[in-house]
């Protein structure tokens, strides 16, 4: 069985960003800042 990585990177990103996001109490900034980062870390998980 094979994962997709990119699916799990931006999962993990999306994650991040939503703990980030209330450790500041702004969830939408951190949901941003979370999808940012899953898209940047998919794109580099080939």
């Amino acid at each position: 069985m094979r994962t997709n990585k990119k699916a799990s990177a931006l999962g993990v990103g999306i994650a991040l960003g939503v703990v980030f996001g209330l450790l500041i109490h702004n969830l939408a900034l951190g949901i941003g800042v979370g999808v940012a980062i899953g898209i940047v870390m998919s794109s580099r998980a080939r």
